[in-house]
């Protein structure tokens, strides 16, 4: 067996690069969190609590999951196939919701 040092180097900074994007991008995504959640509670007419909650858990699960999209697309993962299971999972999330909302 024929180690490349080159090569685990690039992994090697490949992975921190991924860690870095993912705790910025959480980090991010906690302070939109915190302004969408102010702004909601500031706002002129009333939101439901109900519809507060679903909006801010829809917002932030969707958020994490662009992060995590991102962060595997810096790892030489194509992340073709991540958008096409996403969009299958909204037309599903909408069609299951549709009576509802």
């Amino acid at each position: 067996m024929n180690f490349n040092g080159a090569y685990f180097m690039s992994l090697g900074v490949q992975l921190l690069y991924a860690i870095l994007i993912l705790v910025v991008g959480f980090f991010i995504v906690k302070i939109i969190m915190k302004v969408l959640r102010k702004a909601m509670d500031n706002a002129k007419n009333e939101i439901d609590p109900s519809v507060q909650t679903f909006t801010l858990s829809l917002v932030n699960i969707v958020l994490k999951i662009l992060v995590i999209v991102a962060m595997v697309g810096v790892l030489g993962v194509p992340t073709t196939t991540f958008a096409a299971v996403i969009g299958a999972a909204g037309l599903a999330l909408g069609l299951a919701l549709q009576g509802r909302l």
